[in-house]
């Protein structure tokens, strides 16, 4: 299980796309189901990384596809090669789609919340500024949590298959359309 959070802040003026390509990776924490331990990473880690996401069987992630990798391959120059991937927001939100609640009731610390009952301990988005004053712990600390609430989720959703909606009722999840993970 991995999470990473960017090295820059979003600009106003740049698009969502541009700024994952530009902003570069702050800190990466990985946890490691096999020797039940965590791995940092920095800036200047990003090759190791990469091999380290690359060489795993499974890499769990919650929005690891439509950001975490991208950053990634950004920060290398070149798209990541890992062999099977598990996108934990993807898995979700295709069971979500067309319901009435949009994309914000889906991030990690929602669903936490609703399901395990707790989530994320800050925002993402504050990382930069705490990499750039140097406050280096606050920011690696608040990735350490984003990845054990993603290890709880997903050994909670191996165990019991669901997730909490919105509305309070159990949603089975799975990798695609119409598949349940098995319990």
């Amino acid at each position: 299980m991995w999470d990473l959070e960017a090295g820059e802040p979003k600009l106003d003026a740049e698009t969502w796309d541009e700024w994952r390509q530009r902003c570069g990776v702050g800190c990466a924490v990985v946890w490691d189901d096999d020797s039940l331990d965590w791995e940092v990473y920095g800036p200047r880690d990003c090759d190791a990384l990469a091999t380290r996401l690359e060489r795993a069987e499974l890499v769990v992630s919650y929005n690891g596809r439509g950001y975490d990798n991208i950053v990634l391959a950004a920060a290398i120059g070149r798209p990541l090669k890992i062999a099977e991937e598990l996108d934990l927001w993807n898995w979700i939100w295709w069971r979500a789609e067309g319901s009435s609640w949009g994309k914000g009731y889906w991030g990690l610390g929602a669903v936490g919340e609703r399901t395990l009952g707790y989530g994320k301990t800050g925002k993402g988005e504050d990382a930069p500024a705490q990499l750039k004053d140097g406050d280096w712990g606050t920011a690696v600390s608040y990735c350490i949590r984003d990845v054990r609430l993603l290890r709880d989720l997903w050994k909670f959703i191996q165990r019991h298959g669901y997730v909490i909606d919105p509305a309070g009722r159990r949603m089975m999840v799975g990798t695609k359309k119409g598949e349940e993970v098995a319990a």
